[in-house]
């Protein structure tokens, strides 16, 4: 899986750009951030002035993330790479250096991705992070969420041989943040969200590949 970026207009944002995103917002709307364009620092920090409520996915990830406001954030997704890099545990068997979005050498398979490693890895950053709900997605392992309340994992079976796993991750990322919004519990919202990524991942496409609600909760019922 290989994805080429082109800045484009994702890296020509503007003051006025910022203004006109907050202008249309109210306090306790959600910003939902990826980390693709520029001035993230300076939209972060606004969007937290106006009281709006911030979730990112960090990717893709970058040295340039750990200068970002992240404690502003109200939920803060990442997967394995990222979350062992923003813990600063990225270590990679007998290499010391943290990667970045250009090192490709800390292959997910040379960490400890032991069930206590990934869960060191969480409430690592649930430390360094306190105001965050923070969720690691794990693959076929699922995912793990930790808030003042604790810790819980969830997964969910394998729905058939992988096709695609372009926009799994966003796939999770949307239905988790719905769940969130309609107040579901917890366990309840992340195992619809590893639910929904599971499905994801059986067909072609990004978009193409997201399944409707009423698919995934077929899938769980």
């Amino acid at each position: 899986n290989a994805i080429v970026l082109f800045g484009g207009a994702n890296r020509a944002w503007s003051q006025s750009d910022i203004d006109r995103v907050i202008g249309g917002a109210e306090r306790g709307d959600i910003l939902l951030l990826q980390n693709e364009i520029n001035m993230m620092a300076e939209l972060m920090s606004a969007a937290g002035d106006a009281g709006l409520r911030l979730a990112m996915n960090p990717a893709p990830m970058g040295p340039e993330v750990k200068g970002y406001p992240l404690d502003r954030l109200t939920w803060l997704v990442v997967n394995e790479i990222e979350g062992r890099e923003l813990a600063g545990m990225a270590e990679a068997a007998g290499d010391t250096a943290e990667s970045t979005a250009s090192d490709s050498s800390v292959a997910a398979g040379h960490y400890d991705n032991s069930a206590a490693a990934d869960e060191a890895v969480v409430k690592e950053l649930r430390r360094r992070y306190p105001n965050a709900v923070v969720v690691m997605t794990l693959g076929k392992k699922g995912a793990i969420r930790a808030d003042q309340g604790g810790l819980i994992r969830s997964s969910f079976p394998d729905q058939g041989p992988i096709v695609d796993t372009t926009g799994a991750g966003d796939t999770f990322m949307g239905y988790f943040l719905a769940a969130e919004v309609a107040g579901m519990s917890a366990r309840d919202g992340l195992r619809r969200a590893c639910a929904a990524g599971a499905i994801a991942v059986t067909r072609p496409g990004a978009t193409t590949g997201i399944p409707t609600l009423a698919e995934v909760e077929a899938v769980l019922n």
